[in-house]
């Protein structure tokens, strides 16, 4: 599903609801459309980058929801439109913060997206079946800066086998 945007400053957007468009903020600006599911970079403003400062994230989030938050607008549809921004918002803000989803965000970004196990990774869960979560996210962080997509979808693979276990201990 896309949703077309426009973004008029830094401090409003405006969005279409059904066959109108729904403004937030009072400037002009430029026209352009994006994944709402793969782009959850560029709805919050942010680089795409695996590294990301949490900081940044988080505080890109909150002026993005006082921005678009519907007690914020006046008229019916204002509100309804914002609601669902807010929505789509709360989705990027979410992705953006799991590194695995973080991750596949930007692997379809590239076009890299479904990823294929490698026999090699395979063969590598039979003679070290577990890896500190740090270093397989600091491998994940050098695989995305290589843009190599092998190494980027073992370190993919690594990082679900990861936080897979963390999650049953």
């Amino acid at each position: 599903m896309n949703l077309h945007l426009r973004l008029c400053s830094r401090t409003s957007l405006a969005f279409p609801y059904g066959s109108l468009w729904v403004f937030l903020g009072k400037s002009k600006g430029c026209f352009f459309t994006h994944s709402a599911m793969c782009d959850a970079f560029l709805l919050l403003g942010l680089n795409p980058s695996f590294d990301l400062s949490h900081p940044e994230l988080d505080q890109r989030f909150q002026e993005a929801q006082t921005q678009c938050h519907p007690d914020m607008q006046i008229s019916w549809l204002a509100k309804q439109g914002s609601q669902r921004l807010s929505a789509q918002l709360n989705q990027a803000y979410q992705t953006l913060k799991c590194p695995k989803m973080r991750a596949e965000c930007l692997m379809k970004t590239l076009g890299m997206w479904p990823p294929v196990a490698s026999p090699a990774f395979l063969e590598s869960l039979l003679e070290e079946p577990s890896w500190p979560l740090e270093e397989t996210l600091e491998e994940c962080s050098r695989a995305f800066k290589t843009q190599k997509e092998a190494s980027i979808a073992m370190a993919y693979w690594k990082l679900c086998y990861v936080m897979r276990t963390a999650h049953k201990s």
